[in-house]
């Protein structure tokens, strides 16, 4: 895989941790800063944005959105960020964790592109809640990953979370 066929998509709140990575980050592939409204621009100020494509999401919804733990802006966020995406493939990190070395879940991908690949921290077992794999890290196909989130925001925005 070479950095054309990549983008991270960097989600959530503006964060010190993600925006230290943008040059770790820009190595690998092209980049989404995809970002609440509500955020410290000081954070900003001194980062070298040059080639970065810059999403902000809005954090208005509506009373009878499903939000348990931010999950809806998460989902939000992460599908406006991946509708910028122009490579076939994505890796979406949270904004507030820095990953030292994506070079396994990038190898790992590449076994199976077929497939989502995420990280483990957070992951529930189907017995304890059913579909929830971690929101660290998730890597797939640009279109696997849009229809995850499209869905994944769709069924809190109705309030349809459960199967």
């Amino acid at each position: 895989m070479t950095p054309k066929d990549l983008t991270i998509v960097i989600q959530g709140p503006l964060h010190k941790h993600s925006l230290a990575n943008l040059e770790r980050y820009k190595r690998l592939g092209k980049e989404v800063l995809s970002y609440w409204d509500n955020f410290d621009s000081s954070l900003l100020s001194n980062i070298n944005l040059e080639g970065v494509t810059k999403v902000v999401t809005p954090r208005n919804i509506s009373a009878s959105t499903y939000n348990q733990q931010n999950c809806y802006y998460q989902f939000l966020s992460s599908l406006e960020g991946l509708l910028a995406v122009r490579s076939p493939f994505a890796m979406k990190v949270r904004s507030d964790h820095a990953i030292e070395d994506i070079s396994l879940f990038i190898r790992q991908f590449e076994k199976a592109p077929e497939k989502l690949v995420c990280s483990n921290l957070h992951f529930r077992p189907d017995k304890v809640f059913k579909f929830h794999c971690s929101d660290k890290f998730i890597m797939g196909t640009t279109d696997n990953l849009l229809g995850t989130f499209a869905l994944a925001e769709e069924r809190c925005r109705t309030d349809a979370i459960l199967l």
